[in-house]
């Protein structure tokens, strides 16, 4: 299970973490115990593709599974009001997922104050978000963080590199899934 802890918590143990807060995998033996992520918020760009995307994948999945956790999504440099692009809602509408209510919503503080977890796409959006909201540290993590990549914006680009990003985001919230709720 991941988990959030203080660096201050760590005493010696934290030299040479530059973080205020880092993740820990604790062992089964450990008697660590299980902390809750009830709130996940997604963020993008303009909150009409990537973020759309996960964050319906991510409510299926936590309905499908039982989990306790609440979704939003919202983007940084969002489309205020804006639908989802065309080809998330056709692509969410091949996997069972209606996107077609979606809204583009602009990220804030009490999102982000409200949020236990949020995950960016891109790394300048992690350094946004922290810039400018620096109690959010810690809590903000790249989306593609257990693989190391980015996943980059399929807006104005043909269907097939939306579907690459589906794919991509699919993979990385299997891994998380897997890290946050599917133990235990």
């Amino acid at each position: 299970m991941i988990g959030v802890v203080p660096l201050a918590m760590l005493g010696k143990f934290s030299r040479g973490i530059s973080r205020e807060v880092v993740l820990f995998l604790p062992s089964e033996e450990s008697g660590v115990g299980r902390l809750k992520f009830r709130k996940c918020l997604i963020v993008c760009t303009g909150n009409i593709c990537r973020s759309v995307m996960g964050e319906a994948l991510l409510k299926r999945d936590a309905d499908l599974h039982g989990w306790d956790v609440a979704v939003e999504s919202a983007g940084i440099g969002a489309l205020k009001g804006q639908v989802a692009d065309p080809n998330v809602v056709a692509l969410m509408r091949d996997r069972g997922l209606d996107v077609r209510g979606h809204r583009g919503r602009q990220l804030d503080s009490e999102m982000l104050k409200s949020a236990d977890l949020v995950w960016v796409m891109e790394k300048k959006q992690e350094e946004w978000i922290v810039s400018r909201y620096p109690a959010a540290r810690g809590k903000v993590h790249l989306l593609g963080k257990w693989s190391g990549v980015e996943i980059e914006d399929p807006y104005r680009q043909p269907r097939l590199v939306f579907e690459l990003v589906l794919r991509k985001i699919e993979e990385e919230l299997a891994l998380w899934e897997e890290k946050l709720w599917a133990r235990g």
